[in-house]
């Protein structure tokens, strides 16, 4: 394990512990964790998957699930709910090379701090048909 992969599985690690303070409230309450995005905001973790030179912190796909894995240990609800918003990166950012309005997309998400949401498996959307719908960006 590369020194850049401690260091992401640390991170979310560190996040999952500060989940693990609030995870029964919110369970109990049911509630979201809306503190939990923010601090995943702030420390970059919403930008995983996104290459280092687009401003991300260029995690793998094994990074993505030593990671998960671990914020999932703190709060299995926060770790969906971010899943949701990193599942789309993978398959983005594996082609060989990425269209630029992709790389600014990406930027745009890394650098401010965005979480996009969206449909991909309704047919509606285009995600059946291998055609990326449109996200929108929070």
């Amino acid at each position: 394990m590369s020194d850049s992969d401690s260091s992401l599985i640390a991170l979310a690690a560190s996040l999952a512990a500060d989940f693990a303070t609030r995870a029964s409230a919110h369970d109990r309450d049911n509630t979201f964790p809306v503190e939990n995005v923010d601090r995943m905001k702030d420390a970059g973790y919403t930008a995983l998957l996104i290459p280092i030179r687009l401003g991300g912190l260029g995690g793998t796909l094994l990074d993505f699930i030593l990671c998960q894995e671990q914020l999932a240990q703190g709060d299995g609800a926060t770790a969906i709910a971010i899943n949701m918003h990193l599942f789309p990166f993978g398959p983005m950012i594996q082609q060989d090379s990425l269209r630029s309005e992709t790389e600014l997309f990406l930027e745009h998400i890394a650098r401010d701090r965005k979480i996009i949401g969206g449909g991909i498996s309704e047919p509606e959307t285009g995600g059946t048909r291998r055609v990326w719908p449109v996200f929108q960006l929070v």
